[in-house]
């Protein structure tokens, strides 16, 4: 336990950091959650975290690719539940993180915090570092479920909204948990955030 919390320790002060920041300052939420995503990189970064040599050398096997589709899949139905049980109940309210991008520099910062850095922080924190494994199915069904409220936490503020994107967030954990392959999840989140956040940018521009 000492060992898990020395391990996440500076990653959970900064997203408590951010969460205080986005309920109680009147800072643009479009520069908190910049800031947020890039302390977290550049803190893995500074981990050694990334290998780009080894994610080019999966890139060129069959096996990586199926396991990107695959986890896609998980991922698309972990985002149709946690739509269905928002439209299950409409009025009660999400809480959501609203990011505004209404200017060029926005659209930028936009792009890159929806686009570049949640494959690389997200799958880093919220899947690798905070989901244990080998440890018994309890330990790792706790640290799912402690990982995916912190992910919904990081998308939203109300209750509701908490309760529906941790469902998300325990399909990102179930497609992790299936091939324990970091590269493989960061690979898949940036295609379905390109798709999805690069929509956005360009209905929105």
């Amino acid at each position: 336990m000492i060992g898990y919390l020395r391990k996440n320790i500076i990653p959970l002060i900064i997203e408590s950091a951010f969460l205080a920041a986005v309920i109680f300052s009147k800072a643009d939420t479009i520069y908190l959650n910049f800031c947020f995503y890039l302390l977290l990189t550049l803190y893995f970064a500074f981990r050694g975290e990334y290998s780009f040599t080894r994610i080019a050398g999966q890139v060129k096997q069959k096996k990586f690719w199926k396991d990107v589709f695959l986890t896609i899949l998980i991922l698309c139905i972990g985002y149709f539940l946690m739509l269905a049980l928002q439209h299950a109940f409409p009025k009660i309210p999400v809480g959501a993180i609203k990011l505004k991008f209404d200017t060029p520099f926005k659209v930028f910062l936009f792009a890159v915090q929806t686009i570049f850095f949640p494959p690389l922080a997200e799958e880093m924190f919220y899947r690798k570092y905070l989901i244990v494994e080998g440890h018994g199915i309890g330990i790792t069904v706790l640290t799912l479920l402690f990982s995916s409220v912190l992910f919904a936490a990081e998308h939203a503020i109300a209750p509701f909204g908490i309760a529906a994107y941790t469902i998300l967030g325990i399909a990102f954990g179930l497609a992790y948990l299936r091939h324990k392959n970091i590269e493989v999840m960061m690979a898949a989140h940036f295609i379905v955030n390109l798709i999805g956040n690069g929509a956005n940018i360009i209905l929105c521009a």
